[in-house]
């Protein structure tokens, strides 16, 4: 199974090769091949009276399906099933297909964060204004390759009416970038009527289906006892700084919105592994919380049609997702990476550049399935500890872009998920070194997204 990018710092990043999915029943074919839960899989069940009838019975299902029903994903009508881990994955999606009442099949998928990570010194963000500053590697960036956030800020600096779901490793909520920005679920604040926290009584105060979620929620945690989505690994507490870090004057960084809110949607443990099942259980949950804006800073695993149905739910929900292409270094035309290579029209497909614009060395691409570029490449933002790290991935350009979608959500709030993504990119600003590798030719350029500018030259 392909792994987008490293999951550890010092790690090198992997290379592996992406399958080319063609067509669904292709699934059972290279499940084989593939990295997921030893004896998990996502069962669709048909829309029919039978099937209906025989979910209201966990205990039928299961023994219909020879399979112990481990979830129900009831968004989806899935239901999350563990077989003999001995079995072969083909054998046990050929033997589940067998029953009437299921509609598909799949693996539940191992996904990884998407970071390349790097050490060094202090670099400034040259991501956010780029006056030709040398960054950690001693490489003197090229003066004007940025997103154009001074410019961005004369109009507007965001608004904390907008929702970011950061699916990722959690966030460190308590971070002195994130604290005044981490999203606090109304409902889960105060105390209940017996006098207790409403955060820690363990009820669903809000009756949204999720105890005690104050700043997002938890699906990382195999046991599921674990609901906060305090981050245990950096990977989102990194991405969530370029989005929305605020130091208010103490030291520290700036992201992209000074005012935002940004939800942490634990999908990932502290190694940076996540499955298909807790990816969708937390696009679903970032749905029901309201998010305007998913930050997918991930991938690595085969084309799944549930995680696919997902995010189309989230665009239904007029919510935009922003996806990394991939650290692979290869072309996404010919070698497809999920999540960013759905045919779904709420995607935004991003790459990584460098302080000089041109294309970062492990960033996958492609004229026709990568629609943008941001900055990927020694970029410094929040780490655990209330420290600050710079890192290099399409992980990393991703926020970036998530970013100026939340800016722009908050200067025209009228705008539709699918409008906002033709903003981003139709405003892009052209770099020589981009075209023919993304489909817009440039990087993200907020400046241009907010004041609709649309003709920017190319820069040499």
């Amino acid at each position: 199974m392909n792994i987008l990018g490293s999951l550890l710092r010092g790690q090198k990043l992997r290379r592996s090769v992406v399958a080319v999915i063609l067509l669904l029943v292709s699934v059972i074919t290279n499940a084989a091949d593939s990295e997921s839960v030893p004896g998990e899989y996502l069962v669709k069940m048909k829309e029919t009276s039978g099937a209906m009838k025989l979910k209201s019975s966990q205990q039928d299902l299961s023994a219909h399906l020879g399979a112990h029903i481990k979830n129900h994903i009831k968004t989806g009508n899935l239901v999350v099933v563990q077989r003999a881990s001995m079995e072969t994955t083909v054998s046990a999606i050929a033997s589940l297909k067998q029953s009437p009442l299921v509609e598909y099949v799949e693996p539940n998928y191992i996904y990884h964060i998407s970071k390349k990570p790097t050490q060094g010194d202090y670099p400034l963000l040259w991501g956010l204004h780029n006056i030709g500053q040398r960054d950690k590697d001693g490489t003197v960036g090229k003066e004007g390759v940025d997103i154009d956030a001074e410019s961005a800020w004369d109009i507007t600096t965001g608004t904390d009416e907008v929702l970011v779901a950061v699916i990722d490793t959690g966030i460190d909520y308590t971070h002195s970038d994130l604290v005044r920005n981490a999203w606090t679920n109304p409902g889960e604040t105060g105390f209940d009527s017996n006098g207790k926290d409403k955060s820690k009584n363990g009820i669903d105060d809000d009756g949204n289906g999720y105890i005690d979620d104050l700043h997002g929620y938890n699906f990382s945690d195999p046991k599921k006892k674990n609901r906060d989505p305090m981050d245990d690994n950096g990977h989102g507490t990194h991405c969530s700084g370029t989005i929305g870090g605020n130091s208010k004057g103490y030291q520290g960084i700036i992201g992209v919105n000074w005012n935002v809110k940004i939800a942490g949607v634990k999908a990932f443990d502290d190694s940076g592994n996540g499955t298909t099942e807790d990816s969708i259980l937390a696009i679903d949950y970032a749905i029901k919380i309201g998010a305007k804006v998913m930050s997918a800073s991930w991938g690595g695993g085969d084309f799944s049609q549930a995680q696919q149905e997902a995010i189309e739910r989230a665009n239904k929900a007029g919510v935009i997702f922003i996806a990394a292409a991939g650290n692979e270094g290869s072309d996404n035309d010919k070698k497809p990476t999920y999540p960013a290579n759905y045919p779904v029209d709420n995607i935004v497909s991003v790459a990584a550049i460098d302080n000089q614009g041109n294309m970062a060395y492990f960033s996958s691409y492609g004229a026709k399935t990568v629609h943008i570029a941001a900055p990927g490449v020694n970029i410094f933002s929040s780490v655990l500890l209330g420290h600050h790290e710079a890192w290099s991935g399409t992980s990393m350009a991703t926020p970036h872009v998530s970013g100026v979608a939340a800016l722009l959500a908050s200067h025209e709030p009228n705008l539709t998920n699918l409008q906002i993504k033709q903003r981003l990119i139709s405003t892009a600003r052209a770099l020589k070194g981009l075209s023919g590798q993304v489909s817009s030719g440039g990087m993200v350029n907020a400046y241009n997204a907010l004041t609709k500018n649309t003709a920017e030259a190319n820069l040499q």
